[in-house]
């Protein structure tokens, strides 16, 4: 996603995927996470995870501790490696 997308979603009260995925990291090296997820409203990463599934099964819903708001967060794609053959 490109960060006008990003800020798109923010804007809309979405929470972008964390950067990073199936194709965001090395292959062969370390995978960079970020554990905390953004409140698109206040910026806080103070947030709870309230359902893993919210509206579609791409988003989960979680709360913000701060502002107290709901927001969707639209997750990560998790690569799984296919067998070989």
């Amino acid at each position: 996603i490109t960060p006008a997308g990003r800020r798109a979603l923010a804007d809309a009260g979405l929470a972008p995927p964390r950067p990073g995925g199936p194709t965001g990291g090395a292959a062969d090296g370390p995978v960079p996470i970020e554990l905390a997820i953004r409140c698109p409203r206040c910026g806080s990463t103070a947030t709870t995870l309230m359902s893993r599934f919210s509206a579609t099964p791409c988003t989960s819903l979680r709360r913000c501790e701060s502002c107290r708001e709901p927001f969707d967060h639209v997750k990560e794609l998790i690569h799984v490696p296919r067998a070989a053959g």
